[in-house]
């Protein structure tokens, strides 16, 4: 989450440098930064939606385990 929380902060900032700035802008360039951050905020939030799947089939895999482990054994 601290990545994405990053990637918003750095948008918000550039937000903020685009409004307050008095140097000159080159719009392609700023829409491309803009871009930039938006897919890496973007792939941040699919690896870490690949991760919690990862987490919830392993914990699906272990419990089905403890309950094959568990019946084995002739523990309810």
């Amino acid at each position: 989450m601290a990545q994405t929380d990053t990637c918003q902060l750095i948008m918000v900032q550039l937000l903020r440098f685009i409004r307050e700035s008095k140097e000159t802008l080159h719009p392609e360039i700023l829409k491309e930064i803009l871009l930039s951050v938006q897919a890496i905020e973007s792939h941040v939030q699919a690896k870490l939606l690949e991760i919690r799947l990862e987490d919830l089939i392993l914990e699906k895999q272990l419990r089905q385990k403890r309950e094959l482990n568990d019946s084995d054994s002739g523990v309810s």
